[in-house]
């Protein structure tokens, strides 16, 4: 749609901008998580640059030792090939305290979601980047943006995490669940979508 002219800065007649705004993402499937234990986003699309996947939700563990759960990745099944996943974080829990962390796994579990023992209306979200997911020649890595607030002063959460799986397949399928397999809450959901590049 072309632009109005102005003369204010000399310029008249109609102006048409020189690009053409197309969306970044494309949805590929969304999941009601409530009851379910594990989901698998299995057969993706190879015709992308990213993935993203983006999770409102909450777990079903009641447990006064964990006020939050993880939700738990796994790259093309859970048996690869013995491949390790690294990852590292840095959250702030209560205002006031930060801290950070390292680990190396079979999964990867730096997403977090509260618990049970939590008010019900409380979900936590999660936004989980897949980097060059097709890309063979590199590691395939991660970046997991995630957060809740309680209302209170001390069980309020936000982490960045960052993470790499050791291995250079291109990423065909992505299993999600919780740590310990608890299942989510009613109302959890997770959307999986392409980035254009």
């Amino acid at each position: 749609m072309p632009i109005l002219g102005t003369t204010a800065s000399g310029i008249s007649g109609n102006l048409t901008p020189p690009f053409t705004v197309t969306p970044s993402y494309e949805s590929i499937a969304t999941v009601d998580m409530g009851g379910q234990t594990q989901f698998t986003f299995s057969g993706i699309p190879q015709t992308f640059k990213h993935l993203q996947i983006r999770t409102t939700a909450r777990s079903t563990i009641n447990n006064s030792g964990y006020i939050h759960a993880s939700i738990v990745m796994r790259i093309n099944g859970t048996g690869i090939r013995g491949a390790i996943y690294t990852s590292h974080r840095i959250y702030q829990g209560t205002g006031t305290s930060t801290g950070s962390g390292s680990t190396g796994d079979q999964e990867f579990a730096n997403g977090l979601i509260p618990s049970a023992n939590l008010p019900a209306s409380i979900y936590g979200s999660n936004i989980f980047d897949i980097f060059d997911y097709t890309d063979n020649n590199k590691n395939t890595t991660f970046r997991i943006l995630t957060g809740y607030d309680t209302n209170t002063n001390n069980n309020g959460l936000v982490s960045i995490s960052g993470g790499m799986l050791m291995e250079t397949s291109d990423v065909t399928s992505i299993s999600v669940s919780t740590d310990y397999n608890f299942a989510f809450a009613t109302g959890s959901t997770m959307a999986l979508y392409g980035v254009k590049g």
